[in-house]
């Protein structure tokens, strides 16, 4: 039986949309992981952008049993309707898909979910489109999904605000583990309520920022979350110094990369005052 699909550099490759041609993937019954890198014209003649249209007759790319969807560096224009019946996924990854757009999502594909995965790299000075921002924007609306719904042990995502919003954190605090934020460049600092919505994440246990290069400050409350073991910093020149109001006990490993000098001073400081605490920092590149 046929469990793993994955296309890699099929740029001419399209599925069929008729019944007698396959229609897609979907009567592959066994298939359980899906993956697609650069191959733009698959999905090209399949369009789903008015979700009021479908049925539960509606013809979908993928079968319902899929549990693992991964696209990336897809260029052509995709609306998340094309999956709206793939709600036994654990885990999706879409990287690099720029002109993804939620129309037709469905909320309830993210009710099993284990691993999310959504995030534009930077290539320029103009600002992606973020698809994690209006994803987790559209989950936050629900009335469909209760706090502590979410099976979220992983999210990696390049929007910040999105994230730290409490009926988001609310969904998550009993399960999410690793937490990464890239590429965001637009939040400068945390305020108030996204600072109150981080200590909603009680399961925490690494918290990463990579190459969020307008971030000014770490998030003040960093030290009431009670799980969390790792933090790392990446390319966030901004930042100069750890919360004043210190790290969580629960901290066992800080890691400095490419970023300020003077918050290498602080990591200096902190060998003294918190010796259970692994601290490796690399200095910046423009420093070396």
């Amino acid at each position: 039986m046929l469990r793993n699909v994955r296309f890699l550099g099929c740029m001419n490759l399209i599925l069929p949309v008729e019944e007698e041609e396959g229609a897609g993937l979907c009567g592959l019954s066994s298939l359980e992981s899906v993956t697609v890198i650069n191959c733009d014209k698959l999905f090209s003649r399949w369009s789903m952008g008015g979700a009021a249209a479908q049925t539960q007759s509606t013809i979908y790319p993928l079968p319902p049993c899929l549990k693992e969807l991964c696209l990336y560096y897809q260029q052509s224009t995709l609306p998340m309707a094309l999956f709206a019946n793939l709600t036994s996924l654990t885990s999706l990854e879409l990287y690099n898909c720029k002109d993804i757009t939620v129309d037709g999502f469905d909320p309830l594909i993210t009710f099993n979910l284990e691993r999310l995965e959504v995030y534009n790299g930077r290539d320029g000075e103009a600002e992606p489109y973020s698809v994690a921002a209006d994803l987790l924007a559209a989950v936050a609306r629900t009335k469909t999904m209760p706090a502590g719904s979410f099976q979220l042990v992983r999210l990696d995502v390049d929007s910040i605000s999105a994230v730290l919003v409490a009926p988001i954190c609310t969904r998550l605090s009993a399960t999410l583990q690793r937490l990464y934020f890239r590429y965001d460049w637009r939040t400068e600092k945390f305020t108030e309520e996204q600072d109150e919505a981080l200590r909603l994440l009680t399961s925490l246990q690494a918290l990463w920022f990579f190459d969020c290069r307008a971030l000014q400050s770490l998030p003040q409350g960093l030290h009431r979350l009670p799980s969390l073991q790792e933090l790392h910093i990446r390319g966030t020149q901004k930042i100069r110094s750890l919360p004043k109001e210190g790290l969580p006990d629960s901290l066992r490993l800080l890691s400095i990369d490419n970023c300020c000098p003077k918050i290498y001073e602080e990591c200096q400081k902190l060998r003294g005052t918190r010796p259970d605490i692994h601290t490796v920092a690399f200095i910046a590149r423009a420093e070396r």
